[in-house]
């Protein structure tokens, strides 16, 4: 008999809880045991936002990005960001403050803004129709969220690694997108994954799904099994780096945050991060 290992939703939030929430998992699943949680992941909801398409500059300039509403965003190399929304004429301008744990947003329209954006409201626009006219694609989870023209969501830090880059978004969205082209997003403190494979196909599972799956018997169709074999190694990976985050974070040598709020040289399982 397999005694479920019970998850209680974390305080914490962002990378502390994601890790928090993979790290029982995985370990219940290695110990044979349920990953439950005790509302039984009743009333999750399904995460509509997140990056469709991005561009990176940061030789020069930033981290670009498209969302599946519709808006386009820039996460510039001194950590401030604008995003612009899905009508084209609306945006918000974004720092942060107390090393990136708090952040000050003003919102403006691309008629009416102050001298000191100039540029960056310039390369808004060269960002957004590079990447809506070369890299956006019109998917089944793709709209134009057309009524919201401030407080959109927008990319808090990125990290690269040696196998994929993560996104912190500000609605407390993890993404992480694969050289392979396919993509883990967790939503709800890393209780729901939504999984995107290189051909743009979309799935969502609860992650007590996916770790119930895998102390079953193998299923007799071998794709379907080496799909979920793969999701389950994904999931781990993601739980090392997030927990490497976190462990740095903590780490008196881990690493140092400017006024900006970027944290540079992370060290990490299992490869050097830089996170932005």
């Amino acid at each position: 008999m397999r005694y479920p290992a019970f998850y209680t939703r974390p305080r914490v939030h962002g990378f502390g809880a994601a890790a928090r929430t993979l790290t029982v998992a995985v370990d219940a699943k290695a110990a044979g045991k349920l990953f439950r949680d005790p509302r039984e992941d009743v009333n999750l909801p399904n995460e509509r936002v997140f990056i469709v398409s991005w561009v990176d500059y940061c030789n020069k300039y930033g981290m670009g990005y498209a969302l599946t509403d519709g808006s386009v965003g820039v996460h510039f190399n001194d950590s401030t960001a604008l995003v612009l929304a899905a009508d084209k004429h609306h945006f918000d301008y974004i720092s942060s403050r107390k090393h990136g744990t708090a952040y000050v947003r003003k919102c403006y329209s691309v008629s009416e803004f102050p001298d000191e954006l100039k540029n960056k409201v310039y390369l808004l626009k060269h960002f957004e129709r590079y990447i809506m006219d070369r890299l956006y694609g019109d998917y089944e989870y793709t709209f134009e969220d057309l009524d919201r023209t401030k407080g959109m969501d927008f990319v808090q830090k990125y990290l690269r690694m040696k196998h994929v880059i993560v996104f912190k978004m500000s609605h407390d969205v993890l993404q992480f997108n694969f050289y392979d082209h396919s993509k883990v997003i967790l939503s709800s403190h890393g209780l729901l994954i939504t999984y995107i494979d290189k051909n743009y196909k979309l799935t969502r599972y609860t992650l007590s799904e996916v770790m119930a799956q895998a102390l079953q018997p193998p299923v007799a169709d071998p794709e379907q099994a080496k799909f979920h074999q793969r999701l389950v190694d994904k999931l781990k990976y993601c739980k090392e780096v997030l927990t490497s985050i976190r462990n740095a974070s903590t780490n008196q040598t881990g690493p140092v945050a400017d006024e900006g709020g970027a944290v540079h040289a992370v060290s990490a399982k299992p490869s050097t991060v830089s996170l932005r």
